[in-house]
């Protein structure tokens, strides 16, 4: 009788323990297609279905699960670190539940290799940055620089027309250096000094320049072209933006009305790390005889003021342009998206070729193409 029971239970435990190992279940799941992730930093989530306890292991450090181990089904946000290298990288995650295993494999691409020159590049060697549009003969070209931990950082570049004593537009980029905040314009306020840093650009000869007296008494504010708010990475930097090469005769309340307005809007662009690994802009105000409104001591005032933007996140580009009517009468709020155009637009009505140094076939796209979807509107 003892034996007939003892029988009974080994049986139980033998079959007991088949079933467990038999059964042992993990299985990885994603909605999201794993074979082609940006290679800027992202994440996304797994499903995780177990039967029992699981730990999860990723082959690579540029993959990091928020969990890696629990003891039912459940969904885990795996996180991907930026590639870069131009050369796309694999990398491995796999789920362990008992002797069960599954395992996902994602292939992250690489940046893009945008080191080439497009076929209508500029010439010179010192204007090859995507930002400039293509040079004009017979103007000064000037880029103004800092010094940030050892590395020379452009401020922004211009096109000086002596003979308009106006610049034909401004460029410059928002990136891991330049959209950080170190200096506020509020803080020129409790210098020594008095706090007006506005000064002439002593860069461009006498002859050619600017003057505060050009300004005064003329009607018209000395409007930022490179908003000082979009240089506050060093009080250097913020300086630069209020030498008079950067001004443009401006109406009060299109300075501090319409145009204000699409520069807090640009400049959440510029700040949004979301949007943008790098955003390259260029704005300015229409110089050509047919889109000026007046002269006003020697100074062009223009008809029309212009932005264009191209973002670029990873291998993904995309562009967007402005072109507004410099006069009085825009009324708050401010619809800006009903003055959105695409770029290609935008080189029809100003005669400027934007972004010329970029690769012909991201320059075709970016400047053909624009959607006010891609873009953020509230700030």
């Amino acid at each position: 009788m003892k034996l007939k029971y003892l029988l009974i239970i080994a049986t139980t435990v033998l079959f007991t323990a088949c079933y467990d190992k038999e059964d042992d279940y993990a299985q990885l799941s994603t909605a999201t297609a794993v074979d082609s992730l940006n290679c800027s930093n992202g994440f996304v989530e797994i499903n995780i279905s177990t039967n029992g306890s699981w730990v999860l292991e990723a082959s690579d450090t540029w993959l990091v699960a928020a969990q890696t181990n629990g003891n039912s089904s459940a969904t885990v946000k795996l996180a991907y670190n930026s590639n870069t290298s131009t050369a796309n990288r694999e990398g491995t995650l796999t789920l362990r539940s008992g002797s069960a295993t599954s395992t996902l494999t994602f292939t992250q691409l690489g940046l893009p290799d945008i080191a080439g020159a497009s076929t209508n590049s500029n010439t010179r060697a010192d204007a090859r940055s995507f930002e400039l549009p293509a040079l004009a003969a017979g103007n000064t070209f000037r880029t103004y620089k800092t010094l940030e931990n050892n590395d020379s950082t452009v401020v922004f570049s211009l096109e000086w027309n002596a003979a308009k004593r106006h610049s034909r537009w401004v460029a410059f980029r928002f990136d891991e250096t330049t959209s950080k905040v170190k200096w506020k314009r509020a803080n020129w306020e409790s210098t020594s000094w008095g706090g007006d840093p506005f000064q002439e650009d002593t860069t461009l000869p006498e002859t050619d320049r600017t003057t505060l007296a050009d300004y005064k008494g003329s009607g018209y504010d000395r409007g930022h072209l490179c908003a000082s708010g979009d240089r506050l990475y060093s009080k250097k930097a913020n300086e630069y933006t209020y030498y008079l090469s950067n001004m443009s005769p401006q109406i009060n309340s299109f300075n501090s009305g319409i145009w204000l307005e699409l520069e807090n809007i640009s400049r959440q662009w510029g700040y949004s790390t979301s949007l943008r690994d790098t955003l390259y802009v260029c704005k300015g105000g229409t110089i050509d005889a047919d889109n000026t409104l007046t002269t006003v001591n020697g100074m062009t005032v223009p008809k029309y003021y212009f932005m264009a933007f191209v973002a670029q996140k990873g291998a993904i580009f995309k562009g967007i342009a402005f072109l507004i009517e410099h006069k009085k009468g825009y009324n708050s709020p401010y619809n800006m998206q009903q003055y959105a155009m695409s770029i290609d637009d935008l080189e029809q009505k100003t005669g400027i070729d934007f972004f010329c140094n970029l690769p012909d076939e991201i320059e075709n796209q970016v400047e053909r193409e624009f959607k006010t979807t891609d873009w953020t509107w509230k700030y």
